[in-house]
């Protein structure tokens, strides 16, 4: 019987070796997790994906992160690469991961966010142990940062756009920049919350300026590792996240399974969590809750 691949798919154009236009890590992710997890589950060799792209949106507007992925990630063994990839890709018929019936001799392709979290929502172990696998050894410089006892704090910039009013982020709308005096609110909040200066790291594509009256906190951190991923990596290993509405953020959160802290109309999903306190949305003056302190002392 002819055997049958499972291949995460990026969507865009293509080329095998290269992709375009692309998309954000924490989107691309989503395809590339349900494929590894299918392909150990249903003991289906998996085709390498295609990490390298062009985003033409973050060159243009000159982001620090061009997110073209060219050296983030290496193939690990067991997974199809090489000639015979490009081969395979050619050649065999594709399915969608939801046929109903697994085919002989095809390949059975994973593409986009579809239903985020939800497949993988028990497999968070072996997805971190995966990534951790097929990232490059010069982006796992965050592994030996000592992260304990401190808060991380995502702030996105970038692409996401300044709200019209408020309404639209109580409302649940995407792709919004969370005001910064909520960021420096909460870090405040929490360090009230085990009364004293816990140290706090923060992450962003933003600019000093634009991050000021947050950097300008005493004890106050920024970080960067050099690339998304290094940064995700960064992230997971928070005690505590306060998180931007976005699917970079709620990947830290996913892998690292720590409390983190929503903007009120922000979280895009919620995780298991033995304790939903410790997974919550909170507005500007809202009281935390008691239950964060623990994961802080």
């Amino acid at each position: 019987m002819a055997e049958t691949y499972v291949y995460p798919s990026f969507g865009g154009l293509d080329l095998g070796v290269l992709r375009l236009p692309g998309l954000g890590l924490g989107n691309l992710l989503f395809p590339w997790a349900r494929c590894v997890v299918a392909s150990h589950k249903r003991h289906l060799k998996m085709i390498a994906p295609t990490w390298p792209q062009i985003c033409p949106g973050a060159i243009l507007r000159r982001e620090s992160d061009k997110r073209s992925y060219y050296d983030s990630f290496h193939t690990p063994d067991g997974q199809v690469h090489g000639i015979r990839r490009l081969w395979l890709l050619a050649t065999l018929p594709r399915y969608p991961e939801e046929c109903d019936n697994e085919p002989s001799g095809g390949i059975i392709c994973f593409r986009g966010n579809r239903g985020h979290f939800a497949p993988i929502l028990e497999d968070a172990q072996f997805v971190r142990q995966q990534i951790l696998t097929i990232v490059r050894r010069c982006h796992q410089d965050a592994c030996r940062v000592c992260f304990r006892r401190s808060i991380s704090v995502h702030v996105r910039r970038g692409d996401f756009r300044t709200p019209s009013n408020s309404n639209d982020i109580y409302s649940g709308c995407n792709g919004l920049r969370i005001p910064l005096s909520w960021y420096v609110d909460i870090v405040s909040r929490l360090r009230h919350l085990v009364r004293g200066d816990i140290p706090v790291f923060v992450f962003s594509d933003g600019s000093d300026e634009e991050l000021g009256d947050l950097l300008a906190i005493p004890g106050i951190q920024r970080l960067g590792f050099g690339s998304a991923i290094a940064d995700l990596i960064a992230l997971s290993r928070a005690n505590v996240l306060v998180a931007s509405g976005s699917s970079f953020s709620m990947w830290a959160s996913y892998l690292g399974r720590m409390p983190v802290i929503w903007h009120k109309g922000q979280m895009l999903q919620r995780l298991y969590r033995p304790d939903e306190a410790i997974e919550c949305e909170c507005s500007s003056g809202q009281d935390l809750p008691s239950e964060l302190r623990n994961a802080l002392c």
